[in-house]
């Protein structure tokens, strides 16, 4: 009589990991800063945020967010930067459906 108990939680834990997978977002924002290493521990310490990249493009620095669109916004992440004047502008990127 256990099979199908244990059957049963299998199930359910099967299923539930597939929701939260499908549920999973991660899209990607570029701000270009005044320093980058600035940008990355303020957009680091942002709840949401996944992981933050430096880069350089003609002189320009910029911080690349991979981040959770559905815990933080786009908005309130360049929010974050202006309060410390370090937010120069943004250029959307793409989002990635992760499966």
């Amino acid at each position: 009589m256990r099979k199908p108990f244990i059957l049963s939680i299998v199930t359910v834990l099967t299923v539930a990991l597939c929701v939260t997978v499908a549920i999973s977002e991660e899209a990607t924002a570029k701000f270009y800063v005044t320093s980058n290493d600035t940008g990355n521990k303020i957009l680091s310490g942002l709840e949401g945020v996944k992981r933050v990249e430096n880069g350089t493009e003609e002189g320009k620095e910029f911080n690349t967010v991979y981040y959770d669109p559905n815990i933080i916004t786009e908005e309130e992440m360049a929010g974050a930067l202006k309060a410390q004047n370090v937010y120069i502008g943004t250029s959307k990127l793409f989002l990635l459906d992760k499966p």
